[in-house]
Formats: C-alpha cells, structure tokens, sequence
C-alpha cells in the first residue's frame, strides 16, 4: 500500500499553503479523495500532479531591433506622474464657501504661510 498525505502533510512537503491545495483541488488538477471526513492525496496522485506542473522555461534576452546611440541608452522614456488626492471635505460646498476638516484647514494655511515666507 501506497503512503497517502493529509492535505497539511502534502502542503508541507511541496512547500505551499493549504488553501492553495484546495485550490489545486478544486480546479481539478489534483486528485484528492475523502475518508470519512478527512481529505488525503494518495502519493501517486502527488506524483501525477507534480509531473503535470509546467517548466520554467529559462528567459531568453532578444537584442532591439533599434539602434540607439550611448547617451540615450538609459534614457527614461515615460514620466510618472504623482497626483495627490483630493481632501475631503466635512460638508459640501455652500455658494462660494466650503467648509473644510481640520487636516484640509491646517494643510491650507500652512501653504498660504510658506508662500508669504518665499516672496521677496
């Protein structure tokens, strides 16, 4: 007879997590069977999942068709843009006013207190 792995001893020795064999399982690419009310893998459905796991395949580095000349090699083509979020307000806006929350307020007059300092 055949050893046969708890879904916690199969998890162990493939070095996964549990819920990823019950995912294995559950999309039918391994073969679990029930006794009573635990699930155990029989050690040739281990062996027959691990066969159909795929290889990795080594990374081939294809040279660009593009000539580039040395000052633009490391060049930076795209920018990243960061925007910051837009503060909440505690009310919405009434008639030309609105009322901010007390982070919005103090970041508000911070900005107005160090643009009075830089202005010559």
């Amino acid at each position: 007879m055949e050893r046969s792995y708890s879904l916690g001893e199969f998890a162990r020795q493939n070095n996964l997590g549990v819920t990823t064999v019950r995912g294995e399982i559950k999309a039918g690419r391994l073969v679990a069977r029930k006794v009573g009310r635990r699930t155990i893998i029989a050690a040739e459905d281990a062996k027959a999942w691990q066969e159909q796991l795929p290889k990795v395949q080594p990374r081939v580095r294809v040279a660009s068709s593009r000539c580039r000349s040395p000052d633009t090699r490391n060049r930076v083509d795209d920018q990243i843009v960061i925007r910051a979020p837009k503060l909440p307000t505690s009310a919405p806006a009434r008639s030309g006013s609105q009322t901010l929350t007390p982070l919005a307020t103090a970041f508000a007059t911070s900005a107005k207190k160090e643009s009075r300092m830089h202005v010559s």
